[in-house]
């Protein structure tokens, strides 16, 4: 089965629609300059209407479905004229996992770029071979504030997430969403039965959330004709469960009053997740509580158990998943249905459930 790259039309940051329409060609000229990396030249079909219309559909040899979303960012000022960074993201669309982002400045802008944004990200080519282990996912949803907010969120979504991503970190963005959950469609495949299921759900939410300083009012981004310089924000993150949307992980709260530079939060994110990803290839689970026939299992979804999924009690007790549920001083536990024990020797709490192999017929 051959696989395919979506490229949809290149976003524009900018509130001057002459600057966008001026910039089409250079969008283009950007996209063009990351297939060639790719070795991807094969153009199936470009859609001509719909929500995705413009969307531009290759065949490459890479053994997966991915989108590859780009991005121009133009200056805040009323004369925006030229973009000043470009952006690229690419996207496994099988599970929305967001792989690696790269970054430019745009060569002929007056801007200087921050020191933060002059770190040169590794090149597309080598971001499509990264390998993952199977563990926690975390969705990253950026707030950040102001009259900055558009730019100040595509920035942050890019950046942190490159700087997660190249340290193993699974991540998934609101702004694939979308793509992953149509794509087969998009192809004009028989749905998966993780098509729809796997992107709409990561494990973990990381909620980034930033906000100008009053007192930097004036350090807009930019604010000088060949400086850029960045705001001075205060912010915090804070990790919550899926799919009950509480905070489990006190807030990591940011120096009250920083330049605002994604890299640099990035790789303050590391050890503040490392302790919440989880390997979903764990095969056992105790027993926390009992009501009756439900089993209340200390872990859930993050931990790779899904509804429906068999697993196997002492004395050769059967149960399956049910319902996810948190409580009982478990951040992300599950409830599972006993459907066999022994009467005389029935499952109790503290005990061992493990994973069920066995094949039963659908």
């Amino acid at each position: 089965m051959p696989f395919f790259l979506l490229v949809p039309p290149a976003s524009n940051y900018s509130e001057n629609l002459e600057s966008q329409l001026s910039s089409a060609e250079r969008a283009v000229t950007f996209q063009n300059e990351l297939l060639q990396e790719l070795s991807v030249s094969n153009l199936k079909k470009t859609l001509p209407s719909g929500a995705f219309r413009k969307t531009k559909i290759y065949e490459w040899t890479a053994p997966f479905d991915a989108l590859l979303f780009t991005a121009l960012i133009f200056p805040e000022q009323r004369d925006q004229g030229m973009p000043f960074l470009q952006l690229a993201a690419l996207i496994r669309l099988s599970d929305c996992k967001f792989l690696g982002a790269v970054w430019k400045p745009v060569e002929g802008n007056s801007w200087k770029l921050p020191p933060g944004f002059e770190r040169k990200p590794v090149p597309l080519s080598q971001i499509l071979t990264r390998q993952f282990r199977p563990t926690t996912r975390f969705q990253l949803d950026v707030n950040f504030e102001g009259k900055f907010s558009d730019r100040a969120n595509i920035l942050s979504g890019f950046m942190v997430g490159e700087v997660l991503a190249s340290q193993g970190v699974s991540l998934s963005t609101p702004a694939s969403r979308l793509f992953c959950v149509a794509h087969e469609g998009i192809l004009e495949r028989k749905p998966t039965a993780n098509a729809v299921v796997q992107p709409a759900k990561p494990h973990r939410s990381l909620r980034l959330t930033f906000k100008p300083q009053r007192s930097a009012a004036q350090n807009q981004l930019p604010n000088a004709p060949t400086e850029w310089s960045l705001p001075l924000v205060s912010g915090k993150a804070e990790i919550v469960t899926v799919p009950f949307g509480e905070k489990i992980k006190e807030n990591l709260l940011f120096e009250k009053s920083f330049v605002f530079d994604p890299v640099s939060i990035g790789e303050q994110l590391i050890p503040f997740l490392k302790p919440h990803t989880h390997l979903l290839t764990e095969e056992s689970f105790r027993v926390v509580k009992r009501f009756g026939r439900w089993i209340y299992l200390d872990r859930g979804r993050a931990y790779g158990l899904e509804i429906g999924m068999h697993l196997t009690g002492p004395r050769g007790a059967k149960l399956h998943i049910i319902h996810f549920a948190t409580g009982e001083g478990i951040e992300d536990g599950a409830i599972a249905m006993v459907r066999k024990e022994e009467a005389s020797a029935p499952i109790k709490i503290g005990e061992v459930i493990t994973f069920d192999n066995t094949i039963y017929p659908k």
